[in-house]
């Protein structure tokens, strides 16, 4: 079996506007590879056979943006 492994790519900015507020956004993208799974197969007999491999057909990727909002506490709010 080979190790599964995560490859990460992250970029952002972040903007105050004044003492109180700040906007930002951020984009993420993520890549899973060498996946490990069982595979399940029947033999002749009705038994199970189990093998734990690495999947090659299986392919895991994330993208996201995520944008925030940040409010600092001001006269008590």
């Amino acid at each position: 079996l080979q190790p599964s492994h995560l490859d990460e790519f992250t970029i952002g900015v972040q903007r105050q506007f004044g003492r109180y507020m700040a906007v930002g956004a951020r984009v993420i993208a993520r890549r899973w590879d060498n996946l490990i799974d069982d595979v399940r197969t029947f033999n002749p007999d009705n038994s199970i056979n189990r093998q734990v491999v690495n999947y090659d057909p299986a392919e895991r990727k994330y993208r996201g943006v995520q944008l925030t909002l940040d409010k600092r506490f001001s006269s008590n709010w």
